[in-house]
């Protein structure tokens, strides 16, 4: 049974932050001496499920949130988005740490658990699969943040020790919904995509711009080579 307190602290993670990397809204302007301006880009680090998983995860994204489903793809976010200090665009040599992290990590044997729910003040409800948080997948997100961390990458409202603590991993099903809506989505063709296991052997890297349309930019493999 999972720790109810851990629990409670990951939803209010949650609640500030799956927006983001589901397409829903940017990080909020920052202030500037000219104008108000949106960074050029945010970015983030996923798993991404096989293709039978997230094709069922898009079918139900497409019938219950269509506004977003061309927007983000199927993913168990392991670095919440993030901007660069200075809105600087990284680059390759900038995430030499995070690829050289998972070419010495295992492949990431992922458990999805049961679709849950939970109620956003800003978003509706959103709709998820619950992911076990193995100890591989805990540490590899844990050196993630902190690599992210030292290149100048921040993520607003959360301090590093905070993601690491709340770490909540799932896969989003859909979002925005009203309860009515988030019931029926709970009770549609979800068995093919709970109480599944899967090897996960890279992680993708995101970037969202003006288009709050997110892209796939890079994929670093889980290798496992020391």
């Amino acid at each position: 049974m999972k720790n109810p307190t851990r629990f409670s602290i990951s939803r209010r993670a949650l609640l500030q932050n799956i927006s983001l990397l589901c397409g829903a809204a940017l990080l909020p302007a920052r202030a500037s001496s000219i104008e108000n301006t949106q960074p050029a880009f945010i970015y983030a680090m996923a798993l991404v499920p096989p293709p039978e998983i997230s094709a069922t995860c898009s079918e139900i994204r497409k019938q219950f949130d269509p506004s977003r489903s061309n927007k983000t793809f199927p993913h168990i976010t392991l670095k919440q988005p993030f901007t660069m200090v200075g809105d600087q665009k990284p680059q390759n040599k900038h995430f030499a740490s995070d690829k050289n992290i998972c070419a010495q990590h295992d492949p990431l044997q992922i458990a999805l658990e049961q679709v849950d729910r939970f109620d956003s003040p800003t978003h509706g409800t959103v709709v998820h699969v619950r992911v076990t948080l193995s100890p591989e997948l805990q540490q590899l997100q844990q050196k993630l943040v902190q690599a992210v961390s030292v290149i100048g990458g921040m993520t607003e409202h959360l301090t590093v020790a905070q993601e690491i603590q709340t770490y909540y991993p799932h896969l989003t099903l859909a979002q925005g919904l009203s309860h009515e809506a988030a019931t029926l989505a709970m009770a549609s063709n979800t068995d093919a995509v709970t109480q599944k296991q899967f090897t996960a052997d890279s992680i993708v890297v995101g970037r969202c711009g003006a288009d709050q349309v997110w892209k796939k930019i890079g994929v670093f493999a889980l290798s496992g080579h020391s």
